[in-house]
């Protein structure tokens, strides 16, 4: 509790001073006292204010985005150099919840990205360009300040059937299966150290982290190419006849995200990192998650996302130059551009 001499105890004083000297050093004394009297009150002021804002960040917090990717040419009667009619269309959708609480935390994430596209005449089927399905959890118990024993378990897969050259439906037969709805799965259970100083930044290290690369499909897992020892989706594979729909594996993982906002919060850039190294085949050879959103905020509530996931994993083959037939182990990129709403409650 501070204690102030009245300001306007001393005022009443001044008509009362014989000599006009002294009273102007009493104005002038009361002025600087005055003052120092409101500096030391906007100093309260802000430190009240930063502990409100401090309790602000405990509790619960959520949000969602939407997105969409539309757009068509149509041509009637085109010149030979024109090209074909061209349909995308595409959709995104994330949700996330932080939960803050005295000692400990839960965040979630749920990521949605579905995208098409077709060339030429409205009998071609569609091109599946993205389809990607993203669970993240992560629940902590407070060690010290910013640090937690925590736990992560993140699942990737896909929605919908994929046949040859990337197409939505078969074409009565003539394109075979390449995936299935959650065939494959990719699952990863980490244990581990947590340094979360606030929910836009995250460190996840753990030893003893475990990865499952699931394709419950028989079908699907006897595809592989045995020299490798590998599924063209990542499950082991030592034969059409010798395969299995698991591929399980143990190792040491480092994961970080980092979220900023620039430009007065025009500008909000997310990026999430993610390394694992497989001790039970290869361990050199490090698996890399590299995913990026850009958030250009337009009006309130409405952005542009720009999004750019890159991946490379020794054990899965991609498609060398995009061609299904040319198998092999490269850095995988996707890039995407969604018209996105968010909300905040």
């Amino acid at each position: 509790m501070k204690t102030y001499i009245s300001i306007k105890t001393v005022a009443f004083w001044i008509p009362l001073m014989p000599c006009f000297m002294a009273r102007l050093a009493l104005i002038c004394i009361i002025t600087l006292f005055s003052n120092f009297l409101l500096a030391q009150k906007i100093e309260e002021t802000n430190e009240i204010m930063s502990i409100i804002r401090e309790d602000t960040t405990k509790g619960l917090v959520t949000g969602i985005g939407l997105g969409m990717d539309f757009s068509m040419l149509s041509m009637i009667n085109p010149r030979p150099n024109e090209g074909k009619n061209a349909t995308n269309i595409g959709g995104l959708l994330n949700f996330y919840a932080y939960y803050t609480g005295k000692k400990s935390i839960f965040d979630t994430k749920v990521n949605m990205q579905i995208a098409a596209q077709r060339l030429g005449a409205s009998t071609e089927p569609f091109v599946k360009t993205a389809d990607v399905f993203q669970l993240n959890l992560i629940a902590g118990r407070k060690i010290k300040k910013h640090l937690y024993w925590a736990g992560m378990a993140d699942m990737r897969s896909q929605f919908f059937f994929t046949y040859g050259n990337g197409y939505l439906n078969s074409n009565n037969g003539e394109f075979d299966v390449t995936s299935e709805p959650f065939s494959p799965v990719t699952l990863k259970l980490m244990p581990g150290m947590l340094y979360r100083p606030n929910a836009d930044v995250k460190f996840l290290l753990s030893f003893i982290s475990s990865k499952l690369v699931i394709v419950a499909s028989d079908y699907l897992a006897a595809k592989g190419d045995s020299t490798e020892g590998v599924g063209v989706l990542g499950n082991t594979f030592n034969g059409a006849g010798d395969f299995k729909n698991v591929n399980a594996q143990w190792g040491a993982e480092l994961r970080g995200e980092i979220t900023k906002k620039l430009f007065k919060d025009r500008v909000i850039v997310s990026s999430v990192i993610d390394l694992y190294s497989n001790y039970v085949k290869n361990p050199e050879n490090v698996a890399f998650e590299w995913y990026n959103s850009v958030d250009l905020v337009v009006f309130k509530n409405l952005s542009i996302n720009l999004k750019s996931d890159w991946f490379y994993d020794h054990n899965v083959l991609v498609n060398v130059g995009g061609d299904p037939n040319h198998l092999g182990r490269r850095m995988s990129i996707r890039n995407a551009a969604f018209l996105k709403f968010n909300a905040v409650f």
